[in-house]
Formats: C-alpha cells, structure tokens, sequence
C-alpha cells in the first residue's frame, strides 16, 4: 500500500493504524482454528484460517460447545448454517462467533434442571422449535399433546399422546401413527393393548371357552347394575329430593339423562339437539356417564360459528349399595361466557373437576 505523505496528520495517523491492524489480521495462513486449515475446502473456512482473530474465536467456540454439551448438537447444525451464509465477510462472522460463544458460555454454567422423563429414552432434549433427533413435548392448539421421540418433526420411536377427547395412548410411534408394541387408555376407562400397525391395533387373539364364560358373566353383573339404576329417581348434586316441589335426576336407556326441577313434578329433559350423552359400564357397580353440550343459536350468533362445545362432563357413578352412589367429576370443561359474550371462545377447566358427591334414592 502507498501512503500519501502529503495527508492531513490526523488522518495519516489513522491510515497508519488502519494499514497496521490489517497486517496483524492477515500475517499468512493460520492453524489455529479447530480445524485442520490445511483440508479448508470453502470461503467462511479459509476466512477463518486466514484472520488470526477469528481463528481464535473458532478454537473457543470449540471449548465452549464441548462444555455446553451434547444437547446442543442440532442448535450447533443450526447455527453452524447460519454462521455459513457469512462467507468471507470477516466482521459478519466475528459477529456470528461472538454471539455464539457467550450463548454456549451461558448454557454450560447454568444447566437446565433434569426432569423425570414420562418415556425412556437415550436422546438428547429438544431444542426449542426443533424436533429432530430428540426427545420432547409438543402441545397443540386443540389441547392434544406429545410427549417422547422425535425425528425430522414426527413422531418416531416411543412416546405418550394425549388427545383431545381424553384417550392416551403410550407406546411406539411411526410416521405419526402408532406402530408397535402400545396401550390406548379411552377416557372412559377401556384399555386396548397390542400390537398396532398404521395406527390400527391388530386383533389375532382367541378367547377360550373359560374366558367366553366370564365375559357373558361380566355382561350380566353391567346389565344388573343399569336395569337397577335406570328404575330408580336419584338425588339431584346432593339436593333433597322435595326441594322446590320435586328436585331428582333420572337415567334412560332412551334419553340417558334427565332432571326435574319444577315445583310440581314436571320433568324438564335435557333431549334436545344440542345435548350428546354415553354410557359406559366398567364393572358391577361402577358405571361412566359423559354429556357434551353444544352451542344453541345464542353462542351461534356471539362467536360467529355454530355447534361449538360450551360444555364437557365425565362423570363416574359407583353403586355403594341400593340406596346410595357415589360420583365423582372426572373431567369438567366449559365455556367461559364472559369471553364469549365479547365473541371470543375459549374452553376452561369447570369448577367442579374433581369434586367428589354422594347421591340417595328419592323415597
């Protein structure tokens, strides 16, 4: 480089320096990098060997990823594509490096506390927004949730899925779908267990005659129980069964659920299109009881959609002897009507999840 002596002196001055810096940057063909800088094969690699100080900045990223830990392997790929794009710009990669270095620095001296894993698993935990490789749990927007192995953003290996409904199913997984060895728990209390393909649990067991005879057995003892249950009034939540001239709650094979409330006898049956209700009878005295609930044209008009769910009840009836059951609330989600009014839906948990009641016979 020629320096024009007849500059200002200040700006001489600065030249100089600039002239100096860049001779220390670039004084011949480094191998102080991570790597060897003979086999150097791109524009950002031989940047590195070139310029001493991000030579320097290269060999202690290394120190810092090792000691970060093998977590942060799909975060490295990442950043390391990202770091790329720099090519030979020497200030974007100084820039790159230095960010890089402090979050590994960052990570290594506070670890993330271990928690008890729900699947076991050799892999390492997900980064945030990246499924690959790794073990993690994702929620979506409709309250589903998957917890376990992940590869290229499917569920891959094994892993525990909770679905919108309540079912859980925990086992292998493939493409997303079950495929293997695994257990589907319904909300209801039924338990599938097998061996599943594309998502489809394969059914090659036979029953012996012992096995059949149980079976008839057992559908008897749940007819008993429904055919005693159904024929009786029941307390309404714990109320009297005068209270305000008649207060009880039925159930029907037909209508599966009623109640009274009107002074005077006259039964109000909640039948109508907007209700869903199912049974299911676990054993001989327990038996499980959902009512679903859509939106009337009411909610229709507020929230600018029809037949969204305003309410969701699981409940579970144990016959604790022929005058008394017990129930509990396994499950309670309901609109919040507040938001809705302002046309905005949104499903919470009810009050009474959880809640644990008594029921007699109505005299």
């Amino acid at each position: 480089m020629r320096v024009n002596w007849n500059l200002p002196l200040v700006l001489l001055k600065v030249k100089t320096i600039t002239l100096f810096v860049i001779c220390l940057a670039y004084a011949g063909e480094l191998s102080a990098a991570s790597f060897d800088c003979s086999k150097a094969s791109n524009k950002v690699e031989r940047t590195i060997c070139s310029v001493a100080s991000i030579s320097a900045l290269d060999e202690k990223l290394a120190v810092a990823y090792k000691k970060a830990g093998s977590s942060y392997k799909q975060s490295q790929r990442d950043w390391l594509k990202k770091r790329n794009k720099c090519g030979a710009d020497a200030n974007c990669l100084f820039i790159e490096y230095t960010a890089r270095i402090k979050f590994l620095t960052t990570a290594s001296s506070n670890p993330p506390t271990p928690t008890k894993r729900l699947v076991k698993s050799n892999l390492a935990d997900c980064s945030p927004n990246v499924f690959h490789n790794c073990y993690g749990t994702y929620t979506w927007d409709t309250g589903e949730k998957y917890v376990g192995e992940w590869q290229n953003r499917m569920r891959v290996g094994e892993g525990i899925f909770i679905y919108r409904n309540g079912d859980e199913y925990t086992g292998s997984w493939k493409g997303n779908v079950p495929h293997g060895k695994g257990k589907l728990a319904t909300s209801v209390g039924t338990i599938y267990v097998g061996q599943w393909i594309d998502g489809k649990l394969q059914e090659n067991r036979q029953e012996s005659e012992v096995q059949q005879a149980e079976k008839v057995r057992l559908e008897a003892e749940k007819e008993k129980l429904l055919n005693y249950v159904f024929s009786q009034k029941w307390e309404l939540s714990g109320l009297p069964c005068d209270f305000n001239g008649g207060a009880y709650q039925v159930f029907s094979r037909q209508l599966k659920v009623g109640w009274n409330m009107v002074a005077g006898g006259n039964m109000s049956k909640e039948t109508s299109n907007n209700v869903r209700f199912s049974f299911e009878v676990l054993d001989a005295k327990t038996f499980r009881h959902v009512m679903t609930i859509y939106g009337n044209d009411l909610v229709t008009r507020a929230i600018g959609r029809p037949n969204v769910r305003v309410s969701y009840t699981v409940d579970q009836y144990t016959l604790i002897d022929k005058s008394t059951m017990r129930r509990e609330r396994l499950n309670h989600q309901e609109i919040n009507f507040n938001l809705m009014l302002k046309g905005i839906y949104r499903e919470e948990r009810g009050s009474e999840w959880g809640k644990v009641s008594t029921i007699k016979v109505c005299g």
